[in-house]
């Protein structure tokens, strides 16, 4: 991540565009290199192939799990010290400029609870496929 090595790059972009860029480095306190980044990353087709090659090698290393087993992939979470830090620092985030080993952790818990609600999704979904799944009462 901030480890990455970079190089400069200079685009002629729409005006609009850099306001909106602008205007979310400040609302989420980032630097505008680090939005275009981000973006960049979830929005190439590049990132959008590996999204699915995550979730195919994910579906296939969950599909033939026991039911049992699926049901506890489906209640897995974050744990409360992962999820309290991961709370706290996204709202430091917020406030300020995040150092880089913040920055690296930061993503490092985004991205493993990104894994982890997906692969709640996938087990609910395979679950939910061979019509077993029980919905718990409201």
């Amino acid at each position: 991540m901030s480890d990455q090595a970079t190089m400069p790059v200079t685009f002629r972009l729409p005006a609009e565009l850099v306001r909106n860029i602008d205007d979310t480095a400040l609302a989420e306190n980032k630097a505008p290199d680090q939005v275009v980044t981000e973006a960049l990353r979830t929005g190439l087709p590049a990132s959008k192939k590996l999204v699915e090659e995550r979730y195919q090698e994910t579906l296939r290393r969950l599909k033939d799990l026991s039911d049992d087993v699926l049901h506890k992939v489906h209640e897995r979470r974050l744990s409360d010290n992962d999820q309290d830090r991961l709370s706290n620092l996204l709202t430091a985030n917020r406030e300020r400029v995040l150092e880089p080993q913040e920055l690296d952790e930061l993503n490092t818990l985004q991205d493993r609870a990104v894994n982890i609600a997906a692969e709640n999704v996938i087990a609910w979904t395979l679950l939910r496929d061979r019509k077993r799944f029980s919905r718990p009462s409201q």
